[in-house]
């Protein structure tokens, strides 16, 4: 996969983001402002990112995915990820970075 795209879905209450393509430090500031854009589509409920379709994921998008889960709990929402396959993690030892979201 080449790029980025993200998909949004407004289903019984919950805002589920899919994530598709390769997530790299070229595209990281598209991730921040998708996720941004979910919280303001339904400004109460969950959010679930499916990161099924992800092909890599930096460490740059760990921390945007841990600040994203913040900013979710400082709006009384929680955030939840689905589908992370540790594999696709360019760096595998950085995904105690998640562990640290609670």
């Amino acid at each position: 996969m080449d790029g980025l795209t993200l998909r949004y879905e407004l289903r019984a209450g919950t805002t589920t983001v899919t994530v598709e393509g390769s997530l790299d430090a070229r595209n990281c500031e598209t991730l921040r402002d998708g996720l941004g854009l979910a919280r303001m589509l339904r400004p109460s409920g969950p959010i679930v990112i499916d990161l099924d379709r992800v092909d890599e994921l930096a460490v740059a998008a760990l921390v945007i995915l841990r600040e994203a889960s913040a900013d979710a709990r400082r709006d009384g929402r929680t955030m939840s990820l689905r589908n992370l396959h540790q594999e696709n993690v360019t760096d595998p030892g950085s995904v105690r970075i998640l562990a640290r979201t609670g």
